[in-house]
């Protein structure tokens, strides 16, 4: 009896201490820019208070260890729109926590406004004729929300309606695999949009065209689909960008004008016109995953950009494939997401004027810079995260009057009428995919590991006299998914998020080392073991180290002249105008009034930047010049 008493009381006593710990914050709701002031009481000396953005894994990057019971924290960083909570720990228990939201502030710099969408990977419902274990195994590795893919689609419509843009922009994979039915989907969402007076243009990604992955789904079994050709996709989407008489004739690249001085530059950097389909008699099925630009669409899109700008127009330039790296080695490490040809198409739409670009395709939300040869011009591309997939982020470019001034926004699609929690499950899916897309890097890759080691080593011989090497790369991707699969998920649910640079990685690159660290293990012999490991972790550390700090710190470039960092869901960029000024009427008798200087990370100063500067002068007829100057 006394036994049940002691327990009684000890129970009583942590509840009471439970309700006495408190978190809080000034207000449920802030905005942007705010700064937010935590408050805790009868917190114990020593627990760490983190901040966590919505679903995020990893917390905010400043985290405070307390030193007293009670007292006031102001997070060092003005917060990002988006849901909180704070979590207050100590040992290893959640002793208290509060929620919070940063709304956004609200953007009207007089000018066009533009909805930017990828990878939307609608899979028309009635290609799942009856669910069953066809459509399980597919699913089972894929990271997109394809079952829900349509209504997302038509709900992202819906509320495009009711935001009412000047223009939609959708840089790719418009369907699961180029599916008809699928098409015919997204151009009945588009029509609605036409109908409600919003413009829409379009270019294909990889899935789109020629794909032998068209499929219906009927309980254990399935049937390959109708797919589209490129002849057909151009038909299909006559009403959103095909009709322009201002085509390509060596690709589905054409140029638009859909708004008065607002130049749309759409390039198709596909290889689908390569793949084989079983479906249309080849005798095996293959698909392109990579891309490129052809030498002459490349020739054409410059010819045509450079005409655009010496007409003082301002152009967007819009292609599924990535044109710049978005981390440091991407072209190495995942060659399918960057055009074959990128450097020399960067430095070629540079020179003829090119400062925007959006892309899809990785699946990310990223903004990556990249600089000519000179530093003299750069070129900024804005990579949209997959609107079928976890965090199902949609863009919004904000212009003023003369398209100088770009800012960039970020929403979420947060829920659907078949799936309120959608971003809880979508983020699940994702997670469960990543073994998935381990297996096939380290198949793509498994060459290139065996090349390697053969050069350092001398023999295959001498390198399984050192380790128990993996008989091949489905056996090497076990071994990797034993060890990293964790850091890996957590890795790029942060990059799908966005701003790396403003969470807390301290803890995913140890985890990564440490993974490595028991694969040297696992594989190198005892005998060799000691001798190894300091080598092999300094070929890492060789490697991977600017890869690290390029995804972790959100930084391109790293440790070069061009290195730079650029916010990648809520950026300010500044832009020329064309050639000519942009503006229509300038009278006799208009002064400049006052001039700024903006660099172009979009800081504004009333001197000049090192470096390149967009100069922007306002008269006093209430119009605006700019000007790019070199300092």
């Amino acid at each position: 009896m006394r036994f049940k008493a002691i327990i009684s009381v000890a129970l009583c006593a942590t509840a009471l201490l439970a309700q006495a710990q408190q978190v809080s914050v000034g207000r449920a709701a802030y905005t942007a820019g705010d700064n937010v002031t935590i408050t805790y009481s009868d917190i114990p000396a020593g627990t760490m208070v983190s901040l966590y953005k919505g679903l995020s894994y990893q917390p905010m990057r400043y985290v405070l260890t307390t030193d007293q019971p009670s007292g006031e924290w102001i997070y060092p960083d003005a917060l990002e729109p988006g849901d909180y909570e704070i979590r207050c720990k100590g040992g290893g228990e959640l002793l208290a926590s509060a929620y919070f939201r940063v709304n956004d502030k609200a953007v009207d710099l007089g000018g066009y406004r533009i909805v930017v969408l990828s990878d939307i990977h609608v899979m028309a419902p009635n290609l799942l004729i009856n669910d069953g274990s066809a459509f399980e195994s597919h699913v089972a590795t894929d990271r997109k929300m394809l079952r829900q893919s349509a209504e997302i689609f038509t709900t992202m419509v819906d509320s495009i309606i009711a935001l009412h843009p000047d223009l939609v922009l959708i840089s790719g994979d418009l369907t699961k695999d180029g599916e008809l039915d699928s098409h015919l989907y997204v151009v009945n969402e588009l029509d609605r949009l036409r109908s409600a007076g919003i413009p829409s243009l379009v270019v294909p990604g990889n899935h789109d065209c020629n794909n032998p992955g068209a499929k219906t789904y009927d309980g254990d079994t399935w049937n390959y689909a109708p797919t589209v050709t490129r002849d057909d996709f151009a038909s299909l989407y006559a009403h959103y960008g095909y009709s322009s008489t201002k085509r390509d004739d060596a690709s589905l690249s054409y140029i638009a004008e859909p708004m008065p001085g607002m130049v749309i530059l759409a390039l198709d950097s596909n290889e689908d016109e390569e793949n084989t389909l079983i479906a249309r008699g080849d005798d095996t099925n293959s698909s392109h995953v990579g891309g490129r630009l052809k030498p002459a669409t490349l020739q054409w899109a410059c010819d045509h950009l450079k005409k655009a700008r010496n007409d003082g127009k301002q152009v967007i330039t819009m292609l599924h494939h990535h044109l710049v790296p978005h981390f440091d080695k991407e072209e190495s490490l995942l060659t399918p997401y960057l055009l074959e040809n990128a450097a020399t198409a960067q430095q070629q739409l540079m020179q003829a004027g090119a400062e925007v670009v959006l892309t899809g395709h990785f699946h990310v939300q990223d903004i990556a810079q990249t600089y000519n040869s000179t530093l003299t011009d750069s070129l900024v591309e804005v990579s949209s995260g997959a609107l079928v997939g976890y965090p199902h982020p949609f863009r919004t470019m904000h212009f003023n009057p003369d398209a100088t001034e770009l800012q960039l926004t970020t929403g979420y699609i947060a829920s659907i009428p078949s799936m309120p929690d959608l971003q809880v499950q979508s983020q699940a899916v994702l997670a469960r995919a990543i073994p998935s897309l381990v297996r096939t890097l380290v198949a793509l890759y498994w060459p290139r590991v065996i090349a390697k080691l053969e050069e350092k080593f001398g023999s295959m011989d001498v390198v399984n006299q050192i380790m128990d090497m993996p008989e091949d790369a489905a056996a090497a991707a076990v071994i990797a998914n034993n060890y990293l699969e964790d850091p890996a998920r957590r890795t790029y649910l942060l990059m799908t998020e966005g701003n790396e640079n403003l969470k807390r990685t301290d803890d995913l690159r140890d985890d990564v080392m440490t993974g490595f660290n028991a694969i040297i293990d696992d594989l190198v012999k005892p005998l060799y073991r000691a001798a190894m490991r300091g080598l092999l972790l300094a070929e890492v550390e060789q490697r991977f180290g600017p890869v690290f700090e390029s995804v972790y710190g959100d930084i391109n470039a790293v440790g070069t002249a061009k290195q730079c960092q650029v916010n990648d869901l809520y950026a300010t960029l500044s832009l020329t105008g064309g050639t000519s000024s942009g503006i229509s009427e300038i009278r006799p008798d208009a002064q400049v009034v006052s001039t700024y200087y903006v660099n172009l990370t979009g800081q504004r100063a009333t001197r000049p930047w090192p470096g390149i500067n967009i100069v922007v002068e306002q008269l006093n007829d209430g119009t605006t010049h700019s000007s790019k100057m070199l300092l």
